[in-house]
């Protein structure tokens, strides 16, 4: 739907004639009978470990509210940083059909409400992992869940300032706030990287590279994997900044290139998170 919706907007052509609406919401329709499938298709059991994970984090909004922290939250929290693109276009969806703009050809696809809690859907997945990250130190009076707490922490206050300043353009000009914004903004996306490569894949050690690798034979993916997440996560950034343009590109277009440059390395980091730690903790 979404190749039959992209050509019919360039080209004029529609496959049957079907009104440009209906693609996206075919693809809404799909999703939501995904989801919804009984057991025996479209991977039940997947599903069902998904929406339980997705229901035991959505309830600690306090950090000390329900079980201890396991790999299973801690793994599907970290994805859900890596969808507030998806998360904040989603919304924006259902408020522009639901507002009835989406059956109005030449309407702005930007609801007005939608400006108003952009960047509140963009911090939730980060104010979550930090109430996770406080309970596993409650849990272990481990100190590093109190340094992984402040890599959220920083990401936070980029979105609260970007939000509070209404920063969303990187250009030429330059006010004490956006500068301390943009400072923020570098300081959360290295804070991030180092934690990624050090922590989450364990693969930068104090005495060096990690010796005990999964992909003893393709040494070298590991050093593409940490130039390629470095990349990605400078995209990233703009993620968690809505409606941010690179000088020269549109909003749309930032979103989707930084949007699909966040999942694809968020791919990548599951691979080699899930490695690590089978590698760490084989039993």
């Amino acid at each position: 739907s979404l190749i039959l919706y992209t050509a019919a907007v360039k080209t004029g052509f529609s496959l049957f004639g079907m009104p440009l609406y209906v693609w996206p919401l075919s693809l809404f329709l799909v999703m939501f009978l995904a989801c919804i499938a009984p057991p025996g298709v479209f991977y039940f059991k997947s599903r069902k470990w998904f929406f339980q994970t997705l229901t035991i984090i959505l309830q600690r909004f306090i950090a000390f509210i329900g079980p201890e922290v396991r790999f299973r939250e801690n793994y599907v929290a970290d994805v859900l940083t890596s969808m507030v693109a998806w998360i904040v276009d989603f919304e924006n969806t259902i408020l522009y059909y639901v507002g009835g703009g989406g059956f109005r050809p030449g309407d702005s696809s930007l609801h007005p409400k939608h400006q108003l809690t952009a960047h509140i859907l963009t911090g939730i997945p980060y104010y979550y992992r930090v109430q996770e990250c406080i309970r596993r130190y409650y849990d272990t009076q481990d100190k590093w869940q109190l340094v992984n707490c402040g890599k959220y922490l920083t990401s936070l206050s980029a979105i609260c300032l970007a939000s509070l300043g209404n920063y969303v353009k990187v250009d030429g000009h330059w006010s004490a706030g956006k500068i301390v914004w943009f400072t923020m903004l570098i300081v959360s996306t290295l804070y991030c990287y180092a934690w990624d490569v050090s922590c989450d894949w364990g693969f930068i050690t104090r005495k060096g590279f990690r010796k005990q690798l999964g992909f003893g034979n393709a040494r070298w993916f590991y050093f593409f994997a940490c130039f390629t997440n470095l990349i990605g996560r400078i995209a990233w950034a703009f993620t968690i900044t809505p409606y941010s343009i690179i000088p020269g590109l549109g909003t749309q277009t930032t979103k989707t290139i930084t949007g699909t440059l966040e999942i694809l390395r968020r791919c990548q980091w599951t691979l080699l998170r899930v490695e690590y730690e089978y590698m760490a903790n084989p039993t």
